[in-house]
């Protein structure tokens, strides 16, 4: 018998979209060409100007659902990574079509793994999903030391500088990259992330300050700015490069929030956090439960011992 096509009875949109969804490479740039060349004939445009539509209408989107299911714990990071992957590979094909515009980017994002730090797959997946939004990333890898990062947005005039890190040790880093900015009177706003930190950590470090009682809190004025994971990224990229008055209300928002979070810890209001997790209220994905099972008991309790016939409905027969 012949396996069933899953995507059987839909249109060629939405086989793209589920081929992104499902991390299928196979075949993704035939369906580019093919629906890039339906939509020129339909609209009557250029292949350019479909290719752009395509982009907007059946691309980004299949990307955001990623980042949804993602978001609500349907998808674990590996799957969206080979997500990021079909999409790089239809967006490579799709640029095939389009009219190139000499020096034309969304935005210009200096990226880097901290010094100290090995961990990447977080910090590739942020490269990818920017870089397949319009952004022209210059991704500097990983273990890069302070200056390097610097001198290389001072280089590109960069947008915005992306900082990740998965050990706390090296989060260490991020604070300063931050001072140094202040000190050298640079203007990169900063966009910090990776399991080490998280979001009241990231409102922290905007301050430049000695953070003691008594201390005059001094922000960086350009922000510091949390991103939960790459779509977060995404989004506040948007928002600081989608014009001026956006960015300045954005940054101020920013330092608005983390002064009055700071001011709390300081009048004792905050309470002690009990672990580096970020606070937020559930998902509205996630179902509570109808009901929660009871423990037969509680406590440790010491046993005499273990029968067979009670262990050997346990054991698995293939395995041994």
């Amino acid at each position: 018998n012949s396996k069933v096509d899953p995507t059987e009875g839909m249109n060629l949109a939405e086989r793209i979209h589920w081929q992104v969804l499902h991390r299928r490479k196979e075949g993704i740039e035939a369906m580019i060409s093919e629906i890039i060349e339906e939509r020129a004939r339909e609209m009557g445009n250029t292949q350019s100007e479909a290719a752009v539509n395509v982009l907007n209408t059946v691309l980004l989107p299949a990307m955001k659902d990623v980042g949804d299911r993602f978001g609500a714990g349907e998808l674990i990071l590996p799957f969206v990574l080979q997500s990021a992957e079909v999409m790089k590979r239809a967006v490579a094909h799709l640029e095939g079509y389009l009219e190139k515009v000499e020096g034309y980017t969304k935005g210009k994002i200096v990226l880097a793994t901290v010094f100290g730090d090995v961990h990447d797959i977080g910090k590739n997946l942020v490269n990818t999903i920017l870089s397949n939004n319009g952004y022209t990333v210059y991704d500097l890898g990983k273990q890069v030391p302070l200056n390097t990062i610097l001198d290389k947005a001072i280089e590109v005039n960069a947008d915005a500088i992306g900082l990740s890190a998965l050990l706390v040790s090296t989060s260490k880093q991020m604070p300063l990259c931050v001072k140094e900015l202040y000190k050298r009177g640079l203007n990169f706003p900063v966009i910090v992330g990776g399991a080490a930190i998280n979001r009241s950590y990231g409102r922290r470090i905007l301050f430049v300050d000695e953070q003691t009682a008594d201390a005059k809190p001094v922000p960086y004025e350009h922000g510091v700015f949390y991103a939960r994971d790459a779509f977060e990224g995404l989004e506040i990229i948007d928002r600081l490069t989608n014009s001026p008055e956006q960015r300045a209300t954005f940054i101020q928002q920013i330092q608005e929030e983390a002064l009055k979070e700071r001011l709390k810890k300081k009048t004792g209001t905050a309470g002690v956090p009990t672990s580096n997790t970020e606070e937020h209220t559930p998902s509205l994905s996630v179902k509570p439960a109808l009901s929660l099972p009871k423990p037969p008991f509680w406590g440790p309790r010491v046993l005499d011992r273990i029968g067979i016939e009670d262990v050997a409905p346990c054991m698995d027969l293939n395995t041994l």
